[in-house]
């Protein structure tokens, strides 16, 4: 597995290819540990076209100037491979290529014909794919022309987005938001969530805590992550497809942390699930410092906003806000929803590993 990207400390290329002024740097997390400490967090899959499309974002992070500013071909180039051992594998032997610049994410998969070639073959044929792969993000002519099995296809995929969404996605305050779809700027209800992938329960939750607040609702997913690189633009219109198929509301935001999204929507009510308040809670997520914790539950009460909290059940046992240990300021700021009134026993982790099982190898 490899990654690499454009500028100074990680991969650039500037306006004149070739020039004293590029440079290039490869970065090689081959054990399991490396590419978890790369990334941030550990990936469904160390092979995968979607690792492949977080390596490359965080190779293009780490590439891009700290004033946001591109001056050149900046890029993230990432490979990831299963290829041909000395013990014979029992899954399929594949390559997965992502690329990320400012304006688009880049993927090529290819599930190898297992047995057609001895490992020297395929390291040749993962180089060539990645060679051809760097020149189409540079918009430069293949280099090679690759020697396929007859069987073999290469599937590429590109999302290009539009400059607001670019914008959004690699702007550097923690208070950006972009209305995708929705009738308000200021929403009164907030849903935030990484909705991977929205369900009905989500849907029903919205529903419901409009009913109890009174006010219509919107959902707002953030693009970026505290713990892992930003969502690529594959993966925000993975993301938000459902949301236009359903006329839901949604707003795009850069608020990781929740007193950003207060900042974003004051006196706001946040639609939660439990275990997000309990870590909104949790000094861990606040360099384990119980000081910094209540400061932020004191803005976001400042703020005057409020949460609306959905139980579920973890560990067999339905979690509501009753039956947890929560600071006294941030239970002061938080409702709840009877279990009578709602219960989901299946979480978006559990769908999201269905989907995975069931769906093409």
């Amino acid at each position: 597995m490899i990654t690499g990207g454009g500028t100074q400390t990680i991969s650039r290329l500037l306006e004149e290819p070739g020039g004293s002024n590029t440079v290039l740097q490869a970065l090689i997390p081959y054990s399991q540990e490396a590419l978890e400490m790369h990334l941030g967090f550990k990936p469904q899959s160390a092979c995968s076209e979607e690792t492949a499309r977080w390596m490359a974002m965080q190779a293009y992070q780490l590439a891009s100037p700290e004033n946001g500013e591109q001056t050149g071909a900046t890029f993230g180039l990432a490979i990831t491979a299963s290829l041909a051992s000395q013990k014979p594998k029992k899954g399929k032997h594949r390559i997965h290529i992502a690329a990320q610049t400012r304006s688009t994410t880049f993927t090529w998969s290819l599930i190898l014909e297992k047995g057609h070639r001895n490992r020297a073959e395929e390291e040749a044929l993962c180089r060539d794919m990645a060679l051809n792969a760097l020149c189409e993000i540079l918009q430069l002519r293949a280099l090679t022309t690759l020697n396929l099995h007859k069987s073999e296809t290469i599937l590429s995929h590109s999302e290009e987005a539009e400059a607001e969404i670019q914008q959004l996605l690699f702007s550097r305050n923690s208070t950006s938001r972009f209305t995708r779809l929705a009738n308000t700027d200021r929403p009164e209800l907030v849903f935030p969530g990484a909705f991977n992938p929205l369900h009905d329960g989500h849907t029903r939750m919205l529903e419901l805590a409009s009913e109890i607040t009174g006010v219509q609702g919107c959902f707002e997913l953030c693009v970026h992550n505290i713990e892992k690189p930003r969502l690529d633009f594959i993966s925000l219109a993975q993301r938000c497809a459902p949301f236009k198929e359903r006329s839901h509301n949604l707003i795009l935001t850069t608020a990781a942390r929740f007193t950003d999204k207060a900042r974003c929507f004051p006196s706001a009510i946040f639609i939660v699930g439990i275990d997000t308040l309990e870590r909104i809670a949790n000094p861990r997520y606040y360099d384990n410092n119980s000081n910094l914790r209540d400061a932020a539950i004191t803005e976001i009460s400042r703020l005057a906003c409020r949460f609306l909290v959905f139980g579920r059940v973890q560990a067999g046992v339905f979690k509501h806000l009753d039956n947890v240990d929560l600071p006294g300021n941030l239970k002061a700021i938080s409702s709840a929803v009877p279990e009578s009134v709602y219960r989901m026993d299946v979480s978006s982790t559990e769908l999201r590993t269905g989907l995975r099982t069931n769906g093409p190898g």
